[in-house]
């Protein structure tokens, strides 16, 4: 499965969706859980989502390059 977001812990919108589902999903089936770290408080959550998913990869966002290439695309006209 993969998220945009790091599921955990699930206080926003699209944290509680995928919470939900990656739980619902690693009842019946053996999940890998892949999602970007976007803001490094966040990696507080990863031993607790492990929990329940044991099989997660991640990877962290560093949010200047993302920002760098985002307007690199904008000037660019890219979508």
């Amino acid at each position: 499965m993969l998220a945009h977001r790091i599921p955990y812990p699930p206080h926003t919108g699209d944290k509680t969706r995928a919470f939900h589902i990656a739980r619902h999903l690693s009842t019946r089936h053996d999940l890998t859980l892949g999602f970007l770290v976007d803001d490094e408080r966040d990696l507080g959550g990863v031993d607790a989502l492990r929990r329940l998913v044991p099989d997660l990869l991640l990877d962290r966002l560093r949010k200047p390059i993302s920002l760098a290439r985002g307007f690199a695309g904008l000037v660019r006209g890219g979508t």
